[in-house]
């Protein structure tokens, strides 16, 4: 009802005032601009909506003073006007915009309270940044928390287009562990938009990190966690890389320039197997495949297994991951040094081949064994 009055005032407008309505139509549009502009909010349509609604409002009465106007004429065709006309001329423009507020006011509280999804995240956002340190790293959950992160830092959290707050608890909880590597300090702003899952979240994650820190407000929750000590990249000066057929390219994906890559020769297959050799022993915290040019040219599935200094035989414990152009293989249950690591390839894919741009090896923080 609201529409179609405001479309018949703009109608009426356009004909007898069109400069007019090209400022009701533009005005919204660059007043919700310039407050985002000036860092107050993010832009959107939503900000949009809100500003328009005044101006649609005036649309509206413009629209009743004209059937008002229509209304009066049609009673002074009688002889003698009757009061039923007189009060319909009276009455129908202030019934219609009385119609229009009605209608529009709980729009006009839903556009208000929408962009809170963001808005409200921005005194969390700036209390973290006051305590944030390089190499800290921040995971968002939602794409509302992502947009008013980046808004408000101008910094690009990292992003996961399947993180979803709907995966069960094991899957949840080792995303969060997958993001978290390699870093010591871990940032979670939430928005309440996701309210009773953010609960159950909170709870998964003091399990997992009893160290948890939560500043928890009425629309927004900020978690942080202390993961332990940061695992240590190990030079690639200080290990060996052994790829299927004995390729010699292998070198070019521990070059560290990831516009290079290691690239098999044919479709993968199963059994392929890359083995990395360490100078020396250690105790070992992941291994880092890196594919970020060719998407679709990993492993879907691998094998890892771990061998000591004495060679008596690969570990019986292997880890099967399917993360995408980053693989991370966490090294679990390899409490004494390692020296060597085969990957295995579980998969056959005749179309795709094998790339790698950088090979990476991490090891737990401190935790070195000369060699004898």
């Amino acid at each position: 009802a609201v529409l179609v009055v405001a479309i018949v005032g703009a109608i009426r407008l356009a004909v007898t005032r069109p400069v007019q309505l090209l400022t009701l139509v533009l005005a919204p549009g660059a007043v919700a601009l310039a407050m985002s502009t000036r860092r107050m909010f993010p832009f959107g349509a939503v900000r949009v909506n809100l500003f328009m609604l005044p101006f649609v409002i005036l649309l509206v009465a413009f629209s009743a003073d004209a059937i008002a106007a229509a209304v009066r004429r049609l009673g002074s065709r009688p002889t003698t006007p009757t009061g039923l006309h007189r009060a319909m001329s009276i009455l129908s423009p202030v019934a219609l915009i009385g119609v229009a507020m009605a209608l529009a006011i709980p729009r006009v509280d839903k556009e208000r309270h929408d962009p809170k999804r963001r808005e409200e995240l921005r005194p969390l956002i700036e209390a973290m940044l006051k305590d944030y340190e390089d190499n800290d790293v921040v995971i968002q959950l939602d794409n509302h928390t992502a947009h008013a992160y980046h808004y408000y830092t101008r910094r690009r959290p990292i992003d996961f287009d399947t993180f979803k707050t709907r995966w069960s608890d094991s899957v949840l909880l080792k995303s969060f562990e997958n993001a978290s590597r390699g870093h010591r300090r871990v940032w979670i702003p939430m928005s309440h938009f996701h309210r009773g899952r953010v609960e159950e979240i909170l709870d998964l994650l003091a399990k997992r990190w009893p160290n948890l820190a939560v500043i928890d407000r009425r629309d927004a929750v900020l978690a942080f966690f202390d993961a332990g000590p940061r695992p240590e990249r190990i030079a690639t000066s200080e290990f060996e890389v052994h790829f299927p057929n004995g390729d010699d390219r292998a070198v070019l994906a521990t070059d560290d320039d990831p516009t290079t890559h290691w690239m098999s020769s044919s479709p993968r297959e199963p059994g392929w197997h890359i083995t990395i050799e360490l100078r020396m022993p250690r105790r070992l915290n992941a291994i880092v495949l890196n594919t970020p040019i060719w998407p679709d040219d990993w492993s879907h599935e691998l094998h890892a297994q771990w061998q000591g200094d004495d060679e008596t035989g690969w570990s019986s414990e292997g880890l099967s991951v399917w993360e995408g152009p980053r693989t991370t293989i966490r090294i679990e249950g390899a409490a004494e040094p390692v020296r060597r690591v085969r990957l295995t390839n579980l998969q056959r894919d005749p179309k795709f081949h094998w790339s790698i741009h950088e090979l990476e090896v991490w090891a737990q923080s401190g935790a070195t064994k000369n060699a004898t």
